[in-house]
């Protein structure tokens, strides 16, 4: 039976080249030094800033007349070379790039891949510009997102598809970008067929034809449906959209299936979420990206279907990504489970001007935007995190805060659908911009808190530390433990607004179970490298100290029986809060921090490795009930 596709994903080998002397000695037909087993997709359990890796396979896919084999990547390391048998194939810059190489000419039996990954840190530059400027991750080891795929196309193929389901026109709109690698026009047919995804009953046809010339063309085409189900959380309803690309005689050439889903969300004139006509209280937590068991690589998506269906029987509706783009696969389990999705982009957090910075920052929404725009969950897009704007210094913000306002403009184009968010926290404390812009505009237009266009267009430093920043419509709120009456009284205070309010980040952490930490790291088979090994010797001499110091020994029967106590005591806490939050009518959503414990932290629902914190249930399932009583006590 022909084979259309090979994934390549086992025998990788990586090796460092810390002096550069990689290419001068043809690396790409072999590397000369010692080798390491590596992991593709996975991540590097330490950081190198210039490594090869190379993999030998056997072919499995077969080319015939008028066919085309091709070399796919997607979420590679940030700069990469690539070779394919000794020969040079090409380079790409960036994070969340998909793209392939045409490898016809260069296949054999026995084939040997090479890449050469250049990954800038703080140390180390690329081109002049270090990690703080480029669109790569604050916490980011060097790591492959998906697995080099090899596949067989067709001389005339789908190159790109976007479907939008509008419920307000009734239709499913497609726009098809068709490639013909041929020097001749060709006549061509494409058929859309779109179908219930559960029940696989059709819903609607439509056909088209049209000349396709050498290069790339784009097809526009929609399909009426006279009765269509609207997707939320409690009813993730899914919709499959099949296109069909054949040539003119009817013998099929190429095809594709999208899932699509009618929904409409927004931000209303009061400042409140609306999904499908209704308000919707947003239920969130957020993800960071920080190894090991990052959401962004594809070591364990089984792990993260267990975490989501976890999140959704807590009552959650929606998840963030930190500064981050997460894998298409995660948005796929989202869609399905009826998780609404905010995502955001590597240049979103801990980022400082250069010269390219809004060249840079562009190419990085965009990238981000046109890889996951079809998911249905994917709601909520956020350009920054937490950022002050200053033109002064050595850690200059201001070109970035100016592409962020820009950015709508040219994203609204590419996600029609997708509520934007200008930046989580708001540190920049500007009034006259909206903290979000809705579909179908290109300005920050979504007024949240106090946020008015009447109000001067000017940049006010007003952000408290690990409180908020006064009047601004995206908060976060960080106050320090236990919660008394200042807390209450500064939550309260939002009752005051003139609109909704986000609370888009706050929580409370315990103790990070490092002995746990250690067992779940002989477990998965790994070794704490770098910053891991860094913060698991900290955490455990700062964590001695105090046992000592305190002679909790005289407590506790042994110091695991520490750790379970302060879990207990976050979940406790975390009542208290919900408490204190949910009684504040002007909140439109709540985003916890965080799903699980990134970098040890301490601060997760879960633990590191997604195990489940004690008593947590109990309290997510409650604090999130749609009719909750909320009773604090002032004396």
């Amino acid at each position: 039976m022909k084979k259309y596709f090979q994934i390549i994903k086992d025998g990788w080998r990586s090796c460092d080249d810390p002096d550069g002397i990689g290419i001068e000695n043809e690396w790409f037909k072999g590397i000369k030094n010692a080798v390491n087993p590596a992991k593709v997709p996975g991540m590097a359990h330490d950081y190198s800033y210039r490594t090869w890796y190379e993999v030998d396979f056997i072919s499995e896919v077969t080319v015939r007349s008028r066919e085309r084999c091709f070399l796919s990547f997607a979420g590679v390391p940030y700069y990469t070379r690539f070779w394919l048998n000794g020969e040079y194939l090409g380079e790409n810059t960036g994070r969340n790039n998909e793209f392939d190489f045409d490898v016809t000419g260069l296949l054999r039996e026995n084939c040997r891949l090479s890449i050469l990954c250049i990954n800038p840190s703080p140390k180390f530059d690329y081109n002049g510009m270090t990690q703080a400027n480029l669109a790569i991750s604050w916490f980011s080891a060097p790591r492959f997102q998906q697995a080099p795929v090899l596949s067989v196309k067709p001389d005339i193929f789908l190159r790109g598809i976007f479907v939008r389901s509008c419920p307000d026109s009734s239709t499913v709109s497609i726009c098809a970008e068709i490639e013909n690698l041929t020097s001749e026009n060709e006549s061509i047919n494409l058929t859309v067929i779109l179908s219930e995804n559960a029940s696989s009953h059709i819903c609607g046809k439509a056909k088209v034809s049209a000349v396709s010339t050498p290069g790339k063309i784009t097809v526009n085409m929609a399909v009426s449906v006279s009765d269509f189900h609207m997707w939320s959380p409690d009813d993730p309803y899914l919709y499959s959209c099949n296109i069909l690309l054949s040539y003119a005689n009817g013998e099929k050439s190429d095809i594709r299936t999208v899932r699509t889903a009618f929904r409409k969300f927004f931000v209303d004139e009061s400042g409140y979420f609306n999904l499908n006509g209704r308000r919707l209280y947003l239920k969130m937590t957020h993800f960071g990206n920080a190894w090991p068991l990052s959401p962004d690589t594809a070591d364990d998506l089984s792990g993260y279907r267990r975490l989501m269906i976890y999140l959704k029987s807590c009552g959650f509706n929606a998840v963030r990504q930190l500064a981050s783009a997460p894998l298409p696969q995660i948005l796929d389990i989202c869609d399905e489970l009826g998780l609404l999705f905010y995502s955001e982009h590597s240049m979103a957090w801990h980022k400082k001007d250069c010269e390219q910075t809004e060249i840079l920052f562009r190419e990085s929404v965009e990238a981000v935007l046109k890889r996951d725009r079809n998911h249905p969950c994917m709601l909520m897009f956020g350009f920054q995190n937490e950022t002050l704007v200053k033109a002064e210094g050595a850690w200059t913000t201001d070109k970035l805060y100016h592409a962020v306002i820009e950015a709508p403009r040219y994203a609204r184009a590419l996600s029609p659908d997708t509520v934007f968010f200008l930046q989580s926290a708001r540190f920049d404390g500007n009034r006259h911009y909206g903290s979000v812009c809705n579909p179908g505009s290109c300005e920050w237009d979504g007024y949240m808190g106090n946020e008015s266009p009447e109000a001067p267009d000017l940049v006010v430093d007003r952000h408290i530390p690990n409180y908020y920043t006064p009047e601004m419509g995206d908060v976060h709120l960080y106050p320090v433990m236990p919660y008394g009456k200042k807390v209450k009284d500064t939550l309260s205070e939002f009752n005051k607004m003139k609109r909704g309010v986000f609370l888009s980040e706050a929580g409370v952490g315990s103790l990070a179970n490092i002995f746990a930490a250690n067992l779940y790291f002989e477990q998965y088979g790994l070794l704490p490298q770098g910053k891991e090994k860094e913060i698991l010797k900290s955490h455990c001499h700062e964590f001695w100290k105090f046992y000592h110091d305190y002679r909790l020994d005289r407590i506790f029967a042994a110091p695991e029986d520490a750790f379970k106590a302060s879990q207990s005591l976050q979940a406790k806490q975390r009542r208290l809060y919900f408490d204190l939050i949910r009684r504040v009518e002007r909140f439109n959503g709540y985003s916890m921090t965080m799903a699980t414990d990134a970098n040890l932290t301490g601060e997760g629902v879960m633990d590191t490795f997604h195990g489940v914190k004690p008593e947590m249930y109990d309290v997510m399932h409650d604090g999130w009930s749609d009719l909750r009583f909320c009773i604090t006590v002032s004396h």
